[in-house]
């Protein structure tokens, strides 16, 4: 089965994306969208703008789990299988690493994305 959507480039404005690229575009929105900041859908999105700051009073287990739950909540075609975040200290950025499995085919697929803190 095909999947297809409207994706946003940077320079190229809207493109339709298909697969994997749209689920892992999909998953870095849902990600990177902080909670309330989506007009009329204040749920959607993730706590992790906060997790990051809040380093080192919270639990790494606490936040992969959250990813977890927003994840798969907001995108039902697949499942988180694990989800990993990484310190840089020297480069002040946070390393998100997340793997999941496409419920249709069970291809794995990976999210990385490095967030300046």
């Amino acid at each position: 089965m095909t999947i297809r959507g409207l994706s946003f480039k940077q320079n190229n404005g809207f493109d339709i994306s298909m697969d994997n690229q749209l689920l892992l575009e999909r998953i870095g929105r849902i990600v990177m969208t902080y909670k309330s900041e989506r007009v009329n859908n204040p749920e959607f999105g993730s706590l992790l703008e906060n997790f990051l700051f809040n380093r080192r009073q919270l639990l790494a287990q606490h936040v992969e789990n959250s990813l977890k739950n927003t994840i798969e909540m907001y995108e039902p075609r697949v499942s988180v299988t694990s989800s990993n975040i990484t310190y840089d200290e020297i480069e002040h950025a946070a390393n998100v690493y997340i793997e999941v499995v496409r419920k249709d085919t069970r291809e794995a697929l990976t999210f990385e994305e490095s967030i300046e803190i």
